[in-house]
């Protein structure tokens, strides 16, 4: 839903809105969407995740609250990244461009390996 939402919302709204107020919108919804996923665990460990109702009851919440959380966080990372790279002089915008997306992809790595030797 994300990648749709870029390809077909992304171009009308950033020629609407400055990329600060678009860079909040979207951490607002990956914010909301986050909390929302809240509801999908909590009903599910207080049935004991054992039924069919809690399964089904997952799956519902999970296709209200992943769509603003994937939406939020593709749009926040594409209004970062531009911010970015409008904030950065002709000359360094290729390192700079580069220096955040290794950061951005070692933030993405730490929590997976972080897991793994839990």
């Amino acid at each position: 839903t994300g990648f749709i939402f870029q390809l077909v919302f992304f171009r009308p709204i950033s020629e609407r809105l400055s990329n600060f107020t678009i860079y909040r919108g979207a951490l607002f919804l990956f914010v909301v969407g986050c909390l929302g996923m809240m509801t999908v665990v909590i009903p599910f460990w207080a049935i004991g995740g054992k039924t069919t109702l809690s399964t089904g009851l997952s799956y519902l919440l999970c296709a209200i609250w992943l769509p603003m959380l994937s939406m939020g966080m593709l749009t926040a990372l594409s209004m970062l990244s531009n911010m970015q790279a409008n904030c950065a002089s002709s000359q360094t915008q290729g390192l700079s461009a580069g220096v955040l997306q290794s950061i951005s992809s070692l933030v993405r790595a730490t929590g997976p390996a972080t897991a793994g030797f839990t």
